[in-house]
């Protein structure tokens, strides 16, 4: 009985710090519980400081970073398919653009 329980204790154990472990990125870019939004024009206002990211799913590029302070709001907005595919180099009509919120302190610091 004792073995089983020990086990039991340890599968546990291992189960959550696995759990604390979720990635916080994927591919470069924000894990989705970070994701607030998209399209082709972006009001959001922060709750707290932290790092607004603006990406375009379909090319996995990040086409904005901007910091932004508590209550601070962020504006992004693609006035036409020549603006987007000069700046980007992608199609418009293939772009998926999403943004994130990543709270200042979210993410441990590179070591």
């Amino acid at each position: 009985m004792k073995r089983s329980s020990m086990a039991c204790a340890m599968l546990a154990g291992v189960a959550l710090l696995c759990a604390g472990c979720a990635p916080q990125s994927v591919g470069g870019l924000p894990a989705d519980k970070w994701l607030i939004g998209g399209g082709m024009s972006i009001s959001w206002c922060a709750p707290k400081a932290g790092t607004a990211i603006i990406a375009d799913m379909a090319s996995r590029r990040i086409l904005m970073t901007k910091f932004l302070g508590q209550d601070e709001k962020l504006e992004f907005n693609i006035q036409g398919a020549k603006e987007f595919e000069a700046v980007t180099g992608a199609s418009l009509k293939q772009a998926r653009i999403v943004a994130y919120f990543l709270p200042a302190g979210a993410l441990p610091a590179p070591q």
